[in-house]
This record gives C-alpha cells, structure tokens and sequence, in this order.
C-alpha cells in the first residue's frame, strides 16, 4: 500500500497533475498504508520514504490549492485533532485507575509465589484470587466505550490494545492458578497412600491453569507491535516470558498427574522394586545396591511389603541358571564382574534404564517377584526424604536421623558403629522408618516435590518404568537417570569410578577433573586433554576392615587404605595418548551408549594422589557458531571439582567466557560461542 501510495504521489509531481481524485487516491494509499504498517511493526526506512512522499504531495498541493479550499482543509484538522483529544482524554480517564488496578494485581501475583515454592501452597491463593479480581477490573475498565475511542487514533490504538491484552491475560492465567491451587491437607500421603480423586481434581485444576496460560500468550501474541510504548512493550515481553517459561512446566504437571493414578494402582496392582545404593562403594549409576525394598500400590494405597540386603538377591532362586535377554551391551562389558549372580554390580552402567531393565529381568530370578518399574534411593535421598518428614528414631542407633545428620551417617558412621551383620540390615530400616512415616502421618505432595527436587536433579533419585509413557514422564521431569543420547550435544564428557575393593573406601575419595579442549570450526574437529586427579584421604589403620580393607578377589587386594578402583572415560574422542603420573598407560577400548569408553585399574595409596591425562581428538558437529559440551556426573560421596578451558583454531575467536569452574552436580551442559577473529 505504502509503495503504491507513493508512486502515485511521484507521478503527480512528475506529470504536474491537476487531476484532484488522482491526489486523493496517493494520500489515501499513502495515509493507509503508513498508518497500517507503523502500526503492526514500527517506524522503518520504508515508512520514513512515505511520509517523505505526503509532505511532497502536501507541498504541492498547498501551492495549487485556493484560499477556501486551505481553510477548509484547516477546519478538518482542527476537528480531527479534537477527536483525538476527546478519545485521548476518554481513554485517560480510565486508563489511570486501570494503571494502579494492574499495579495491584501485578504485586498480589507477586506474593503468590508461594503457591507454587512453599510447602503451605494455599497460603497463597488468596492474593491469586485478589490478583485476578484486580486485573478484571483493570480489563473492564480499560474495555468501556469512552476508553474504545482511542481504537480509531493510529499508533495510540496498538498501546491501547496491548494494555487490555496484558489485562486479559493476567486475569486468565491469576483466575485459572487460584482455581487449581491444592493444599497439603488435600493431596498429601495420608493414612497408608494418596486419595485418588484427589488426584483427579488436581489435574483438571492443572489443564485449566495449562489452557489458560496458552490463552494469555496468544492474547499477548496478538497485541505485540513495534510501536508500543517502551514501558509496555517491556511488560508485554516480560510476561510472556514468564508464560513461556511456565507453559512446559504445565504440561509435564499435567501428564504427571494424568499417569500418576495408573502408577499407585488404580487399575490393579503394581510392584516397584527399591534398589538402595551405597555410594561409599562407588558405581558407575551411583554406588553399590546394598539393600532393597518391595513397594506395592494398589487404589493409590502404598505398602513396603519387603526388604532385605542384595545377598539375600545374590542367593535367591537358582543363580547359575541367572539369564538376560536383549541386553547384550551390558553383558558384553560387565560380563566378567559376574552382575546376574551379584546384584552389587548390577549398577556398574552409567543409563538407569539399562539398570531398570535388567532388574525387571533378575528379580522374578532371584527369589522375587514380577515388578514394574526400579526406584534408586541413596543416603542423600533419603536425607532430602528426612527434610519433608522431620527426624526419625531407627533402634538402635542411638540418636534421631534427620536431613542434617543423614549423609554422614548413612555414609560412613553406620560403618563404625555397627558389627557387619547388623549393619547390612540398618539401610532397610532407615528406609521402612521412611515410608511408615510419610505413609502414616502424612506429608504434603508439595513438600516432597521440593525436598527431593535438588536430590533429582543431583542424582540421587533414579526412576525406571516398564511402561513407555511413564518412563518418557521420568525422562520429562530428569528423573530417569538416563546417560545423555549420541544426538543431545556436540561432545560429552563422563568420567567413573568403580569402586574395586570391596569396601566402603569412597567417602575418603576426591575427585578434579580438568578439560581443556581446541576446536578448529573449519574442519570441525576437538582436539582435548583430560586430566583427572583422585585423592585418597582415608587413613592406614584405626577403622574396620570393610571400610578401609579389601573384599576382593585374592589377587587383586590391596593394603589397609589403599583405594583400587577402576576409572571409565565416556567421548565421543578417539584417544590418542594416555598417562598415569606421567608414565604410559594402557587403557581398554569400548564403544556403550552410543560413546566411547576407555577404562584402566589404578590404585591411590593412603594420604596420597594420582593423576591420569588422557590426550583426546575428533570430529564434533558446531551448532550455529556455538560449542556444546555435555558433562555427565557421577554421585559420589564428595562431588567432583570441574574446570573446563576451551580454545578456538587460529582465525577464531570466543565471543564469551571461555573458563569455568564448578562443583558437578548432576549433568550440565556448557556452551562457548564463537566467530571469526578480524584484524
């Protein structure tokens, strides 16, 4: 419209067109069209042309036009400008007290953050609902018939629109969220399980918030123009933001609460098997599988119905006769350290699911029965477990267990304290001390989620499901455990240690690992080096023979304190070079989930350190002038100190921090940006 509103104008000045309609038609187009595109994108180099072509035509016009015609012309303007002011002025007017109704809602939203990051949720449902009456009003207001004048006055219309458009919205999303609030006393474990409709009327509250929110992103979606006002425009992308960052979270909730009625047995029973983890005896999913538990649901009722420690596994039914099927990766690498006859070393791969499936097969073969899915617990998990339950009394250890106290001893003091027979049953009544009191006096839904939120994220909670929809719900909420997939980063960097002594020696363990890499992004290759340094505080004497002995094989035992274990290193890289204190190594060659895997006994004396170097090198895929490296962490008693240093090819320059240094805590993914280096 603009263009053609202009080459008309350009025609009238070069012909010197007398010809009125033919003046009438180039301002209309270019009046229109101006109006139109400032409107829906904002001032550009096109519509600065048009205007330049009207003041143009205005010239000319004004030399041609009689005197009548000019004040006639004067009469319209002036009119036209009292139109706007009297929309102006009736948009004002209930413009200001919608500002402070939006003011209001905005702070009372502000203050129901509670809802969702408090363990009281319906502390704050009031100030959602109050929320949601101010932004109603505010939307009223601002949709009267005085205020709708502005809707004829260009540029003003759009702000006018958007205001309403954030109104709206608000209201939406602040009505649908005090709606679908639920209160610890409502959908909590009570009385042996969790009631089931419950349930059901929590989802229906979490789909209205989900269909609300979609509603106000499109309402705000089509109230965005580049001519807003820069107050508004920045509330308008804040929001949306906000909306954005929610709209998933919503979704996932809500297939949680669709799948979770199934899951506590709803439609018949179910049976998850709880595999407690040791991470004082390191593995490679998180520790050895010390003791277990049996957890049936049934109606949304739970019962711990067994528990017992791994040899009790390790005995059951007949295991020479012990056989896995479709599993030929995990036998083909872990084959040799006999998992199917020792469920300490069922954990010896990185991917719970793989651990998931393979329990599902082992476990009707070990004196169990057919189970539905594989629930990992460690000591910091039932730590995060103590803070939403308060302290617990587990005879005879002689002084309550909480959050704060948990860690250590379930990780060292237990060894200490207790003769080995009773030790080996303590982890299973920690756990069923656990459950009795989640499932017995209760605890809200919302406490747990935030209690174990950080232990999730961390590792220390890992959940397998046997169903397909459900195991892809625990891959939504980072609950799987699963090792990064081949396609998910341009490189990976995973290191593991296997504990090799059969003791609890890994609580003296520390572990720093450095990554210092080169990418050429013309020939997209990393050249790297990994240098990993593990030390061993535990002392030579002074404690018992399973904490700082060795259980293992005759030929492979070590003296008191010292720490054999045996590390993997997971890439995409073809290792070039290995080093352990500076001399060769030799170290094995794997290729397991869709990696990599180079691997090599070593010990670590008493008060002392090793260090590895590991030169890497190969092809990696760049995605859009960035670098993603994805660090796989382990759980290990005391977390791993990273530092990754990353360098470009001649040519090449970082466009950010090219350092950084972190304590691991479940995975991470970095991203160093790049481009080419100019003189």
């Amino acid at each position: 419209v603009v263009a053609a509103g202009a080459g008309v104008a350009i025609a009238v000045v070069l012909l010197r067109s007398r010809m009125p309609p033919l003046k009438a038609i180039a301002g209309g187009l270019l009046g229109v069209g101006l109006l139109t595109e400032i409107g829906r994108r904002g001032p550009s180099w096109r519509e600065a042309i048009g205007l330049l072509a009207i003041v143009v035509l205005a010239g000319v016009a004004a030399r041609r036009t009689s005197d009548e015609a000019r004040r006639s012309f004067a009469l319209a303007l002036s009119a036209g400008l009292a139109l706007v002011a009297v929309a102006a002025g009736g948009f004002l007017f209930f413009a200001i007290p919608a500002a402070q109704d939006l003011q209001e809602a905005v702070e009372l939203s502000q203050g129901a953050t509670r809802v969702f990051t408090s363990q009281r949720g319906e502390e704050g449902a009031p100030s959602l609902s109050l929320a949601a009456n101010a932004f109603a009003r505010a939307r009223e207001r601002l949709s009267r018939w005085p205020a709708r004048l502005v809707d004829a006055v260009p540029l003003v219309s759009q702000n006018a629109a958007a205001l309403r458009g954030l109104a709206g919205a608000g209201e939406q999303v602040a009505s649908a969220a005090a709606a679908a609030t639920v209160g610890p006393s409502d959908l909590a474990l009570a009385e042996g399980g969790l009631d089931l409709a419950t349930l059901d009327d929590a989802a229906v509250g979490i789909r209205r918030a989900r269909l609300a929110v979609a509603g106000a992103i499109e309402e705000l979606d089509a109230t965005r123009s580049r001519s807003l006002l820069p107050p508004l425009a920045d509330a308008s992308e804040e929001l949306d933001a906000r909306l954005q960052n929610a709209a998933p979270t919503l979704a996932t909730l809500e297939q949680a609460l669709g799948h979770l009625p199934a899951m506590l047995g709803r439609d018949g029973p179910r049976r998850y098997l709880l595999a407690l983890q040791t991470p004082s005896e390191s593995r490679a999913a998180g520790g050895i599988i010390g003791a277990f538990g049996v957890l049936e649901a049934n109606g949304g009722r739970l019962a711990l119905t067994r528990t017992g420690d791994a040899v009790a596994l390790n005995n059951g039914g007949d295991p020479a006769a012990r056989a896995l099927s479709n599993e030929d990766e995990f036998t083909s690498r872990y084959g040799r350290f006999l998992p199917l006859q020792n469920w300490q070393n069922l954990s010896m791969t990185p991917d719970w699911p793989t651990v998931g499936r393979v329990a599902s097969q082992l476990f009707p073969q070990s004196g169990g029965e057919p189970i539905d899915g594989v629930i990992g617990l460690d000591p910091l998990a039932l730590a995060a477990l103590l803070s939403a339950t308060g302290p617990i009394e587990v005879p005879p250890w002689p002084v309550p267990l909480s959050a704060e106290n948990a860690r250590s001893v379930l990780l060292h003091e237990q060894y200490l304290y207790f003769p080995n027979p009773e030790r080996k049953e303590f982890l299973g009544d920690v756990t069923a001390a656990v459950f009795n009191r989640l499932t017995g006096e209760g605890a809200s839904l919302r406490a747990l989620a935030l209690s174990l939120a950080p232990a999730v994220r961390s590792g220390n909670v890992q959940m397998w499901a046997a169903d397909a929809e459900e195991q892809q719900l625990l891959t939504n909420v980072s609950a799987a455990g699963e090792f990064p997939a081949a396609h998910e980063s341009s490189d990976l960097l995973a290191v593991v240690n296997q504990n090799s002594s059969g003791n609890k020696i890994d609580w003296f363990l520390h572990r720093k690992t450095s990554y210092e890499l080169t990418f050429d992004p013309v020939l997209g290759r990393v050249d790297a080096k990994v240098r990993i340094e593990l030390r061993n505080d535990a002392p030579t004497r002074g404690l018992p023979e399973y904490v700082i002995g060795s259980a293992g094989p005759r030929e492979s035992r070590t003296a008191p304190g010292e720490n054999r274990t045996w590390v993997s290193v997971y890439t995409p890289l073809a290792l070039e070079a290995a080093s352990l204190d500076g001399q060769p190594l030799q170290m094995e060659q794997a290729d397991e989930l869709g990696r990599r895997v180079y691997s090599a006994f070593v010990t670590i004396p008493p008060g002392g350190k090793i260090s590895l170097e590991l030169n890497l090198g190969g092809p990696v895929d760049p995605d859009n002038s960035t670098y993603r490296l994805q660090l796989r962490s382990q759980v290990l008693p005391n977390p791993e100190q990273v530092t990754v240093t990353a360098r470009f090819s001649e040519g090449w320059k970082a466009t950010g921090k090219t350092r950084r240094e972190f304590e691991l805590k479940g995975n991470r993914q970095l991203v160093f940006g790049f481009q080419e280096a100019h003189d």
